[in-house]
C-alpha cells in the first residue's frame, strides 16, 4: 500500500454559507477594473462633447441659422424697402431715417393701422441681434438677440424678385438665403402710404 501524502479538504456543512476571502477579493478586483474601464469611457465621451467643434457646437449653430431666418423670412415677406450689406436699396422705399449706418441688414415696411413704417435691423456684431422700430416711433427699438454663436453675412446679392444672403456660422456650414419680398407694388408708390 502507497501511503498518499495529501492535503486534507475541508468539507463545508450544510449550515455554511458564504464566500471564501479569496473569491471576495477575486470579485472585488473585477468590479475595480469594469469601474476603471467605464470611468474612462465616460471621460473620453464627455470631452469630446464639450470640445469646440463638436456635434453639439454643429447643432447650436444649425439651430441658430434656423431661427435667424425664420425671423429674416417673416420681415422680408412683407417687406417694401430692403438694404443689405450697402447694397439697395430693394424696393421703393423713404430712408430709413439713419436707423441703417451700423447695421447689415434692414427691412422696412407700412403699418397701415399706425400710418407709419415699422423698421427692422439686424448686425452680427459677435452674435445676430434684431432691432425693430414700431410704427415709427422714436422710442428706443425693441432689441432681440437671435443666437447663441456668432454668424456673420459674407455676401448679398440683390435681384429682381429676390435676395440671396450668405451667412457663416461659427461652426457649421456656410449657407445660402433665398428670401422673396411678397409685395409686388409696394405701399409707397401709392399716393398716402406712410413709406
Amino acid at each position: 500500500m502507497n501511503p498518499s501524502f495529501s492535503r486534507p479538504h475541508r468539507l463545508r456543512r450544510g449550515d455554511e454559507h458564504g464566500f471564501t476571502l479569496i473569491e471576495a477579493l477575486v470579485s472585488i478586483a473585477i468590479l475595480a477594473v469594469i469601474g476603471a474601464a467605464m470611468g474612462t469611457i465616460f471621460s473620453v465621451g464627455f470631452r469630446t462633447m464639450l470640445a469646440p467643434g463638436s456635434a453639439s457646437d454643429h447643432l447650436t449653430a444649425a439651430g441658430d441659422l434656423m431661427s435667424f431666418q425664420r425671423s429674416l423670412s417673416q420681415d422680408v415677406e412683407r417687406a417694401e424697402c430692403v438694404e443689405a450689406l450697402g447694397q439697395g436699396p430693394y424696393g421703393a422705399c423713404a430712408p430709413f431715417a439713419g436707423r441703417c449706418t451700423q447695421s447689415d441688414i434692414c427691412v422696412q415696411w407700412a403699418d397701415i393701422t399706425a400710418n407709419a413704417c415699422d423698421v427692422a435691423v439686424y448686425s452680427s456684431s459677435s452674435w445676430v441681434q434684431r432691432q425693430l422700430w414700431v410704427s415709427g416711433s422714436s422710442q428706443s427699438p425693441m432689441t432681440a438677440r437671435l443666437t447663441s454663436q456668432p454668424i456673420a453675412f459674407s455676401h448679398a446679392t440683390l435681384r429682381a424678385n429676390e435676395i440671396q444672403l450668405t451667412v457663416v456660422p461659427m461652426h457649421g456650414e456656410t449657407a445660402t438665403l433665398d428670401l422673396r419680398p411678397l409685395a409686388t407694388q409696394p405701399s409707397s408708390a401709392v399716393a398716402g402710404a406712410p413709406c
